[in-house]
């Protein structure tokens, strides 16, 4: 039974889970396996898993619950493709011009007037990204501002969102 906090729920621990998420060796619990004259050899377990429901309200579609499982499980990645370095500098770049565009007393009205024509009007967009899905003004400029550097384009310097598209 899940507990009513605001517009969260917090549910208990999962007691079990789908294998198409963790292999049947992988558990929440520590395990201890002894090897001979080599001694015990100790497994971490996996200290965070479980499932959280959340209310949003999502634009173009109204109030919705988001269920999300959150499982902590040790990976062990190789080296980032050129590709993914690519993504991850585009991403922090998207998230500091929007930080910046936030405290930008000029820009804020021009960009609050556009997220306010996106919403009503979900078929205009602004590099392909309409306001539809997005629960929040922060996360469609966002969007908008990761499409912007992923096509190769600079970000506006003066922190004001580009024209719709036509």
């Amino acid at each position: 039974m899940s507990k009513k906090l605001g517009n969260v729920s917090l549910i208990p621990a999962v007691e079990g889970i789908s294998r198409k998420l963790a292999l049947r060796r992988e558990t929440c619990t520590q395990k201890t396996l002894n090897r001979g004259f080599q001694g015990k050899i100790v497994i971490p377990g996996h200290t965070y898993m479980g499932v959280i429901s959340k209310s949003v309200n999502v634009i173009g579609y109204g109030s919705a619950n988001r269920v999300n499982l959150f499982m902590r499980k040790s990976t062990i990645l190789g080296a980032p493709s050129s590709s993914q370095m690519q993504t991850r500098v585009n991403f922090a770049a998207a998230r500091r011009w929007v930080v910046d565009a936030q405290e930008d007393l000029s820009a804020i009205t021009a960009n609050q007037a556009k997220f306010v024509l996106a919403v009503n009007d979900l078929s205009r967009t602004i590099k392909g990204i309409s306001a539809e899905g997005y629960q929040s003004m922060n996360g469609w400029m966002m969007g908008v501002a990761f499409a912007i550097l992923k096509s190769g384009e600079e970000l506006p310097v003066n922190h004001q969102l580009p024209s719709f598209d036509a």
